[in-house]
């Protein structure tokens, strides 16, 4: 039995020293494992650090859009305002340009159909023609006519206003 008690202890002294080389193994590779435990804490903070400075950068992001939504909602509000005024003063120049294109063409008609005896002063009498053959003078049209426009036109610009 001695025999059998020295091969038992050999070969538990065997066992132990294979337990013993593989829990030194099993230590080196969780010291490792512990060591990028470490870094990957500090990594996972940094990137925790990373997102909530994302998270604020982008609020801050949203709230100037928001702002500058408003700002242009604004502008093109008021943009379009001023297109309805345009407009509306478009239209009123055409009818006023219209007007006075009547106006100017009914000038013309009454200078032209105006009888010559008008244009004559009242206590003038119409002279015999001393020659047949020359034709009788045309009055010419009053430079009067033409203010008289810009003056329609000034106070129809003024109506508008």
């Amino acid at each position: 039995m001695d025999i059998l008690n020295v091969i038992l202890n050999v070969l538990l002294v065997a066992m132990l020293g294979a337990v013993i080389f593989f829990v030194t193994r099993l230590h080196n590779r969780l010291e490792v494992v512990r060591s990028g435990k470490q870094e990957l804490e500090s990594l996972l903070q940094d990137l925790v650090t990373a997102t909530n400075t994302a998270q604020q950068s982008l609020t801050g992001l949203r709230d100037r859009a928001e702002d500058l939504s408003e700002t242009l909602g604004k502008q093109v509000k008021g943009a379009e305002n001023a297109r309805e005024e345009l407009t509306f003063l478009l239209a009123s120049s055409d009818r006023s340009a219209a007007d006075l294109v009547k106006l100017i063409e009914n000038a013309k008609q009454v200078v032209t159909n105006a009888p010559l005896t008008s244009a004559l002063p009242k206590n003038a009498t119409a002279a015999p023609a001393a020659n047949a053959d020359t034709p009788a003078a045309t009055p010419e049209p009053k430079p009067d006519t033409r203010r008289q426009a810009e003056h329609d036109l000034m106070k129809a610009i003024e109506k508008l206003r």
